[in-house]
């Protein structure tokens, strides 16, 4: 991934549990985030490391990017300048009316599983 290290803001979190990096994460309680698992939550940010399940339990602390240009994957195919927010894996998809934009696709991808650079975006002014 070209260009990798695009990251300008990153916050500590503790994991409560298992997290995929490049995914969306969404705040679950007081310091801690877990995967996002609906298209409705309101995502904090991208993972920047994997945290098992029994390093969640252990109170294993992840990087969470909240502002910059984060790579992340996708869900499926994205043309470059759409809104992305959390597919139900936390993966990146084109944002929908019943969701809150956390980013701006910065290249189109054609298939899930692609690697895509979003422009995070500011979250308190970011539903469609």
């Amino acid at each position: 991934m070209a260009g990798s290290q695009t990251g300008v803001l990153e916050l500590p979190y503790q994991a409560s549990a298992a997290i995929t990096k490049l995914r969306f994460v969404v705040l679950t309680g007081d310091q801690t985030v877990g995967p996002c698992s609906a298209i409705t939550d309101k995502a904090l940010g991208v993972a920047r490391v994997d945290i098992s399940t029994a390093e969640a339990t252990a109170g294993k602390s992840v990087a969470v990017q909240v502002l910059g240009v984060a790579w992340m994957e996708c869900a499926a195919a994205i043309t470059r300048g759409n809104f992305v927010g959390p597919a139900t894996d936390g993966r990146a998809q084109t944002a929908v009316s019943t969701q809150f934009v956390r980013g701006m696709a910065l290249k189109t991808t054609a298939n899930a599983g692609e690697w895509l650079p979003v422009l995070l975006v500011d979250i308190a002014h970011s539903a469609l």
